[in-house]
């Protein structure tokens, strides 16, 4: 699974760089987890940083000039999925 997420992302930087994108964004929308009770967080922390650096990496060797971001879920999807009750201010 990590082989072909980090196949995806360096092909996502080399469209990218190809189209003159000005930044990659790591999108944390979809984890993919039902439950994290059987889950080894630090295992996947890990995996999550070596992707981050492996990236930044491919980055550098293919020239590419862009700004690497990383957003986490947005409200309304955290929201979605997640059991605790959240207050919205107006």
């Amino acid at each position: 699974m990590f082989a072909f997420a980090a196949a995806q992302v360096k092909k996502a930087i080399e469209v990218t760089h190809e189209l003159g994108g000005e930044g990659y964004t790591f999108w944390g929308g979809r984890e993919g987890y039902m439950t994290l009770l059987n889950t080894d967080m630090k295992r996947e922390q890990e995996h999550l940083a070596k992707l981050l650096h492996m990236a930044v990496t491919y980055k550098k060797a293919d020239r590419f000039q862009g700004t690497i971001f990383t957003s986490s879920r947005s409200r309304r999807n955290r929201r979605s999925t997640n059991m605790i009750p959240t207050l919205r201010r107006a």
